[in-house]
């Protein structure tokens, strides 16, 4: 029995109103639990760089894909903060971090988390809480010195 011979069946047994109004609402289920895998997959490019980018500037090893990370990361995209926005935390914890006894929390458990991340982010912008005389140093610039170029 094919798709349409079974919706025919089904509305002759149910009426054609209810039976359309079953159809759509699990049509809309469907579409809504599509939208939301579609938009969590998404995110994903920008999760990876995110944590490529800390495994760079802080010489470690975390894997994309722990859920933990990937929803700590999520969640702050979903505040409305940008990937820039998460570099430059890491780019300012990193430069203030490296080399001292709190280098240790230098994770996305702690960087990206809602207690911190708007706090650590503010900190990007005041020269006071950068090491090496208040001086930023860009994406860019990270990269290329990082890389030896």
């Amino acid at each position: 029995m094919s798709l349409r011979e079974s919706y025919e069946r089904f509305k002759e047994l149910v009426g054609p109103d209810a039976a359309a109004s079953r159809v759509k609402r699990s049509i809309d289920r469907m579409i809504a639990k599509h939208e939301k895998q579609q938009g969590a997959d998404g995110d994903l490019p920008v999760i990876y760089r995110i944590i490529e980018y800390l495994n760079q500037r802080a010489k470690r090893t975390f894997p994309g894909t722990t859920k933990e990370h990937q929803s700590l990361i999520r969640a702050r995209l979903s505040e409305g903060w940008f990937e820039e926005d998460f570099k430059k935390v890491i780019d300012v914890k990193v430069n203030n971090w490296i080399g001292t006894p709190v280098e240790q929390h230098l994770k996305p458990e702690t960087l990206f988390s809602k207690m911190h991340f708007g706090s650590y982010r503010a900190d990007y912008d005041n020269p006071a809480c950068w090491k090496n005389n208040g001086s930023k140093r860009t994406y860019k610039e990270n990269r290329t010195n990082d890389q030896g170029w």
